[in-house]
Parts: structure tokens; C-alpha cells; sequence
């Protein structure tokens, strides 16, 4: 009789899920675990009041150590600038494109459609708090890792589905096989009471239904795993609720499909074999903890200052425990004794505020907050606007694809997978053959609207050197206008198809000859003689 293959790693996962996607999570833990100082040092001067581990626990007031805030107003502008420049509320920051499967002749009307989905899409979004709680996600994001979870809301609600941001000191993260996270799990802690709300189908195991029969208000902590399946030819991911007390798996699910997994991790940037991101803010720390220390002692300089130090004979007459350094106050003194005699300080902290403007300078620079400058002096042109957005771009810009590719295309694609669910839409898969998604937002667009600046100063140099006869001669008017209309994102369904303007032509041309006759006859009816027009 064969012996049962203990050793193949398929038949372990089959036998006993659970100690194995235990095992991905506590290898998941050992990751992040070299990264946890870092993080923490970055929360404390940027976020000091946030929930433990990263931040204040109760009782303890974390604002204490921080003397310039230089860091923490630093984060809130890049955070706010990056979500208006990629994500601008209420508009449309991503379109629905034609794919490279659709035949070429069908790709206008194709894109026309497309835009109507778009729309729909977008007004779904507006409605939902995705705008609100991918702030909080990015937050995460400026030091390394956010996470967005998007999850299908109940039937009875008005909105598909709702967003919620996943803490970054709750997360778990491994590389799949290809280089992109594959496995996701964060430990969750709420009331044992509350686990049927959150998790309505969820078998609770027989340690848990105790705990809840003896007090529904006590925290218990749960572990939330998905991973997905590269076994599969289609997209899948798997998921587990686990509840180590009991070694139970309260909740086993699968999801399949492009958009199925309804958490979302981005990063801003990372190196070369890295799980955790290096964010903005892990580059600034250094001027940020500096630019602090500076400022903590310029103001204990400048309390040495005010106060002065001061040295006493002790003749037994002056009780120096007794003096107080106010302005007015009479120190009486024995005659003869030299009295109280101040000390001049060793430093001078005149080069502080130099230094201190550096550092904040560089603090600003490493969360690209001065792009565009201070708002002073005569306004900038569209131009230079366009230059200094088309540097950031050159600065930035392989942070911005990372953050597409990681943040917006999924978010898209999981809220086309909920609305398609929902039956709300008809539409093939978002596969970037059949349809893909090409980013829309003003710092996507920022190489577009300088490809549109740039042809409008052709067109202006050659209109004033040869006249507009030569500009309407040298350039393609039919190609030109789809160019431009692409370029500026503008909407497909308010473009002339070929065959309409070929019909507009002619309704134009049969316009001007009824024109023709009509002046014709008027002239008949005038008694003239009309001569007929030369020939020959």
C-alpha cells in the first residue's frame, strides 16, 4: 500500500490550510520586521499622533519631542497635491479606450461607447468615499505602503460599493513569483461580538462562540489573508479569516476575475528585491530629524537668552534659592559683595537660522512642494507652468507610473468588476486588449498638454513667417483634429465621424448650389436676360 506524500506541498495545502497560510503570514511579519524603526521614527515626526505602533499610545502625549513641524505640514501638501494632480475629485481622471483587439474600423464607435461607460463609472465613484479614504491610504504611502480596500456594499444601499483605508502598521505584504505583491494579511482586532456583522458568513469556531456567550464587548484578533492562485489561468485570488486561539478558519472564500481582489497596495517608490516601499518621507527624514534637533536647541539658546545664568557670592546673606529672574525685580545684596554677575553665553546661534532654512529647503524638496515656487511676483505663464509640471514629471515620473499601475488601473478595474456583478454594466474585460484604461489626470496628462503647447507654437511661427495658407497646406487637418482631441482629452462623441462629415459636406454643397438657383431665377424674375457663362 503507498504511503501517503507528506512532502508534496499541494497535498500539505489540501490537508491543512490552515498552518499554511499561517506560515505566509508569519513570513510576511519577518519582512516587515527589519523595517519597524525606521517606520516608526518616520511616524513620529510626521504623524505623532497616530494609533500605536506607529504613533501615540493612550496617555502619552507624542507632540512633545516635536519642535518644527516642517514634516508634518510637508506630508499633508504632497499628499493633497499628489491626489489633485492624479486623482482630482469629481472628475475624470482614467478613460475606457478601445483595445488592440478591436478592428480598427470599429474602434471610433468603440471609444464612443466607451466614453458613455466612463461616465457612468466616474458618477459611481463620486458618489462612493473612495475620495476621502484614498487620502488617508496615502498617507501611508508618503513613508511606504498604502493599502485601499473596496469592498461590495449591500444590495439596499445606494452606492455599489464603499472604500476603506487599511492601516499600514495593521499590514502584511510578500512578492508573488513575477515581483508584485502576491500575498496580502493584516491582524484585525475588534469586539467578538461584532465578527457575524463584519463577516456574516464567517463559522465561528467553539472558543469564540464562548467567548462571545461570556462577554461580546472583549477584543479578540483575527488574521485576514488573500494570496493569489498563479496556478490558474484566469485571475484568482484566495482568502482566509483565521483565528489562531482556536488554529480555526472561520471564513474560506475564492475570488475569480480581473478586479476580484478588493484590496489595493501602492507604492511610491521601492528598490530592486524590496516588499516595503521607500516613500517620500524616508528620504527626508534625515533633514526632518535635523531641521527638528536645530530647532530644539535655537529655542533652549534663546531661553538662555531671556533668562541669562548667573553666579552669587555666598556671603550668607544672599539665599539664591529665593531669586527670582523677572523684569522689576530688586535683588537685595550685602554691601561690599559682588551680588549676582551673569554669564555670557560660549555659542552663538546667529548661523541657526541659515542652517534651518537649508534643511527645510531640502524637507520641502524631497516631498515636491516647490515645484511651482512661493505664489509671489508676476504670475507665471501657462508655459512655464507647463515646463515646471513637464520637470516634475521628469523627476518623478516613474513614481507616477508605479502609482497608476498599482493604484489606479486596479482601482478601475475592481469598481468595473462590481458594477459588471451588479449587472449595472455591459462591458468585455478591461484586459488592455479588449479594453484598456489610459490614465487621465492633469500630471498623466502633463506630456500631452506640452505635446499641444509645442504644435501650437509651430503653428504660430509658420502662420507668421508663410501665412495660413501654408499651415493649412503643410499640415493634415483630418489628423491634426483627432491629434488634438486625444491629446486634450477631449470626448469622443462630440468628434464628426468620417462618413458624417462627408454627409455635412455634401448637405453644404447642396446648400450652395440651391443658393446658385435661387439667385438665378431671382434674376429672371427681374426681367433681365441672364448670359450664359463662357465656355471654351
Amino acid at each position: 500500500m503507498a504511503q501517503a506524500n507528506i512532502e508534496d506541498p499541494a497535498a500539505a495545502t489540501a490537508s491543512n490550510p490552515y498552518q499554511t497560510v499561517l506560515k505566509k503570514h508569519r513570513a510576511a511579519v519577518s519582512i516587515k520586521t527589519p523595517w519597524l524603526s525606521l517606520f516608526q521614527e518616520c511616524f513620529d515626526y510626521t504623524m505623532p499622533l497616530r494609533e500605536a505602533p506607529y504613533g501615540m499610545t493612550p496617555g502619552d502625549d507624542n507632540m512633545e519631542h516635536i519642535f518644527d513641524e516642517t514634516g508634518m505640514v510637508g506630508v499633508e501638501e504632497f499628499v493633497s497635491r499628489l491626489k489633485d494632480g492624479m486623482m482630482p475629485a469629481f472628475q475624470v481622471f482614467s478613460q475606457l479606450t478601445a483595445g488592440t483587439d478591436t478592428p480598427p474600423e470599429e474602434r471610433e464607435n468603440m471609444n464612443v461607447l466607451l466614453d458613455e461607460v466612463t461616465e457612468f463609472v466616474f458618477e459611481t465613484i463620486n458618489e462612493s468615499n473612495f475620495h476621502t479614504e484614498v487620502i488617508e491610504s496615502m498617507f501611508d504611502m508618503s513613508v511606504s505602503v498604502g493599502t485601499l480596500a473596496v469592498y461590495e456594499n449591500d444590495p439596499k444601499e445606494v452606492t455599489p460599493f464603499y472604500c476603506q483605508a487599511l492601516p499600514m502598521a495593521h499590514m502584511n505584504f510578500r512578492d508573488g513569483p513575477f515581483g508584485k505583491i502576491g500575498f496580502w494579511s493584516r491582524v484585525r482586532t475588534m469586539q467578538c461580538g461584532e465578527i457575524k456583522i463584519a463577516y456574516p458568513d464567517a463559522k465561528l469556531s467553539t472558543g469564540l462562540s464562548r467567548l462571545i456567550r461570556e462577554d461580546e464587548m472583549k477584543d479578540v484578533e483575527l488574521i485576514e489573508c488573500i494570496y493569489q492562485d498563479y496556478t490558474k489561468e484566469v485571475e484568482t485570488f484566495k482568502y482566509y479569516l483565521l483565528f489562531e486561539p482556536d488554529q480555526a478558519i472561520l471564513l474560506e472564500d475564492e475570488w475569480v476575475g480581473i478586479g476580484s481582489n478588493s484590496w489595493i497596495s501602492f507604492r511610491w517608490h521601492k528598490l530592486a528585491g524590496e516588499t516595503w516601499a521607500r516613500g517620500p518621507v524616508i528620504k527626508a527624514l534625515p533633514s526632518i530629524r535635523t531641521a527638528n534637533l536645530v530647532t530644539q536647541m535655537t529655542l533652549e539658546n534663546a531661553e538662555i537668552a531671556m533668562s541669562g545664568i548667573y553666579t552669587a557670592e555666598d556671603d550668607g546673606t544672599l539665599n539664591v534659592n529665593n531669586v527670582r529672574l523677572l523684569a522689576g525685580t530688586i535683588v537685595p545684596i550685602s554691601p561690599g559683595s559682588a551680588g549676582l554677575r551673569a554669564i555670557n553665553g560660549a555659542g552663538n546661534f546667529d548661523v541657526s537660522e541659515l542652517v534651518l532654512n537649508e534643511l527645510r529647503n531640502n524637507i520641502r524638496k524631497a516631498l515636491y512642494n516647490e515645484v511651482l515656487g512661493a505664489p509671489t511676483g508676476t504670475p507665471m505663464s501657462a508655459r512655464e507652468v507647463s515646463e515646471r509640471m513637464q520637470e516634475l514629471y521628469r523627476i518623478a515620473g516613474p513614481n507616477f507610473v508605479r502609482l497608476i499601475s498599482e493604484l489606479i488601473d486596479p482601482f478601475i478595474k475592481r469598481v468595473i468588476f462590481i458594477l459588471r456583478k451588479r449587472g449595472l454594466i455591459d462591458l468585455p474585460a478591461v484586459n488592455g486588449r479588449e479594453v484598456s484604461i489610459k490614465a487621465d489626470s492633469p500630471l498623466a496628462n502633463s506630456q500631452d498638454q506640452n505635446d499641444v503647447v509645442s504644435f501650437g507654437h509651430f503653428a504660430e511661427l509658420v502662420g507668421a513667417a508663410y501665412g495660413p495658407e501654408a499651415l493649412m497646406m503643410a499640415t493634415k487637418k483630418d489628423d491634426v483634429i483627432p491629434w488634438l482631441a486625444q491629446k486634450l482629452s477631449f470626448p469622443g462623441k462630440f468628434i464628426r465621424s468620417e462618413e458624417e462629415q462627408a454627409a455635412m459636406m455634401k448637405e453644404m454643397q447642396a446648400g450652395q448650389n440651391e443658393q446658385t438657383t435661387d439667385n438665378q431665377n431671382a434674376g429672371e424674375e427681374a426681367g433681365g436676360n441672364v448670359l450664359p457663362l463662357p465656355t471654351g
